[in-house]
């Protein structure tokens, strides 16, 4: 057997065991593989130890991020071409663990979506999601509308992933556990209700998840590894996930990284600490290829 087969079959073997879906034989089917290149490093200063949420702002310049569990209800906006801090936002609200950012459009305006959903002791009865339109940030200051939401059959998750589907209106919460991670639901305009499981991912300890403005891809970061869907069909979120395979996935044992967004040109940000490093940074990844051979 010679080294390009070989090569040829371990990639269809990695994949399969990734999604948890059957082996493609058919060489035709594997999905075009996309490339990105690091186009700058930022270090954020002043340093916040516990970022985990992070989220695009209106444009591509200025991101949003907030720390995890049991911090304080702010949330800061820094540069992306420099990593320096802009803003810093009081939420009225608390933060029991607010662990990832989401954005929506209405109108040409941004909606910030904190989802305070960490669990990690599976002792919360419920979680919520604090939503509110940046352009009423006033004087380092929102008062977002508050929604709650119970876990289904009353068994608590520790959800670390929330993304908004704005062509379905709905919310999407991935679990972060070791055995791999749930999908569940809930319609954007709810304010009170029960979270509807929808499907699997042999992924395990996710820990943020974004989806482009266009709807186009999707990424997930777990505790050392990035993978990118394509939406780009007619089939729905779930199905890609579920049952396509990452056009993107890379794994690396030095970076633990923290939060993952997408940028207007389907470009997108990563942020990450060095092990045994305390330092945050932000990295500005930029699609450079797409080849027709894996």
């Amino acid at each position: 057997m010679n080294l390009d087969k070989i090569l040829h079959i371990f990639i269809l073997i990695s994949f399969s065991i990734l999604t948890g879906c059957k082996t493609i034989e058919n060489k035709n089917e594997l999905p075009l593989k996309q490339t990105f290149q690091v186009v700058n490093t930022e270090l954020i200063t002043p340093t916040l130890s516990q970022i985990s949420g992070i989220a695009i702002s209106n444009g591509n310049d200025k991101v949003w991020v907030h720390e995890s569990t049991v911090n304080d209800p702010y949330i800061y906006s820094y540069n992306v071409n420099n990593g320096k801090l802009l803003d810093k936002i009081f939420v009225r609200g608390t933060s029991i663990g607010w662990e990832d950012l989401s954005t929506s459009h209405i109108d040409g305006k941004v909606m910030i979506h904190i989802g305070d959903t960490g669990n990690p002791d599976l002792k919360r009865e419920s979680i919520q999601v604090y939503s509110f339109n940046e352009c009423d940030i006033f004087d380092n200051f929102v008062a977002p509308t508050v929604k709650e939401y119970l876990y289904p059959h009353n068994k608590p998750r520790d959800i670390k992933g929330l993304i908004v589907h704005e062509s379905s209106e709905q919310y999407y919460f991935f679990s972060y556990d070791e055995r791999g991670c749930e999908i569940f639901t809930m319609p954007v305009e709810t304010k009170n209700g029960t979270l509807k499981k929808v499907g699997e991912l042999n992924l395990k300890n996710v820990r943020s998840v974004d989806i482009s403005d266009n709807g186009q891809h999707l990424a997930i970061i777990a505790d050392e590894s990035v993978h990118i869907w394509d939406l780009k069909n007619n089939k729905s979120l779930i199905y890609n996930l579920m049952y396509n395979h990452p056009i993107f996935s890379k794994t690396s044992m030095k970076s633990d990284y923290k939060g993952v967004c997408f940028k207007e040109d389907n470009s997108f940000i990563l942020i990450s600490k060095a092990k045994h490093k305390e330092a945050l940074i932000l990295r500005n990844f930029k699609q450079e290829y797409v080849s027709m051979n894996l």
